[in-house]
């Protein structure tokens, strides 16, 4: 099946899932923990793969004014051009920028959809093209080895859940990395969130907070947070 074919299956827009205690919890983990990885920086920002642009309140607040949005889906640009973003309409292997013109740029929760690996090197060399020199890019990945363990703890009270199905592509850590290598990236920083927790701890999000907290500091455990952010320098 073509990428073009699961724009609209690749999740449901953020706002969607807001009513529900763990979504909330999902939203506002992710603000926190991009706010400390681009604490210090501003400038022109780039959100690849922005959607709705559900992140625009949160740039804004970090106190970046010029933030641009790059997506294949025109319907979802519609709305992230009303909340503010600039948007423009493209494959994120071929954005339509000059090389080095933006400070930060961003790629949250859009990896997994590109569904070959040679693509998804594509994806961080072309965000690597589009920065400046000493700039930040933010990129997240759904740990594959943390997948395979939830596996692992759910086969032994009887639930199986696939590592993927036809529209997400989990990786390893490590081939994260090398994407950023490949590019010329340095890694700064790796921060691993939502590790695998018993159902009755999930569904108690003040508890889930202080367990991601906590396990989030410990070196050697980004191999096991369902969602890594890495950010890297130019």
């Amino acid at each position: 099946m073509k990428l073009f074919d699961n724009i609209e299956r690749i999740g449901k827009l953020k706002e969607d899932f807001e009513s529900k205690p763990i979504y909330a919890y999902d939203k506002a983990r992710r603000v926190k923990t991009l706010k400390k990885l681009l604490k210090g920086n501003s400038g022109r920002l780039l959100d690849v793969g922005c959607s709705n642009g559900h992140y625009y309140s949160a740039f804004r607040e970090m106190g970046f004014k010029d933030v641009s949005g790059l997506d294949i889906s025109e319907k979802r640009l519609a709305i992230a051009r009303e909340r503010g973003y600039k948007t423009f309409n493209a494959r994120a292997q071929e954005m339509p920028f000059e090389n080095e013109a933006f400070d930060v740029v961003t790629c949250i929760d859009v990896l997994v959809h590109v569904l070959q690996a040679e693509h998804q090197a594509e994806v961080v060399k072309e965000c690597g093209r589009v920065l400046k020199k000493g700039g930040v890019f933010v990129y997240t990945i759904p740990n594959r080895r943390a997948y395979l363990l939830r596996n692992k703890i759910n086969c032994l009270f009887g639930v199986h859940h696939p590592i993927c199905d036809d529209y997400c592509r989990p990786v390893t850590l490590k081939e994260a990395l090398d994407w950023a290598d490949k590019a010329g990236l340095g890694v700064v920083e790796v921060k691993g969130m939502f590790y695998q927790y018993p159902e009755a701890v999930a569904a108690f999000t003040p508890l889930l907070s202080v367990m991601d907290s906590i396990f989030s500091r410990i070196p050697g455990l980004e191999e096991y947070g369902m969602i890594t952010y890495i950010k890297v320098t130019k």
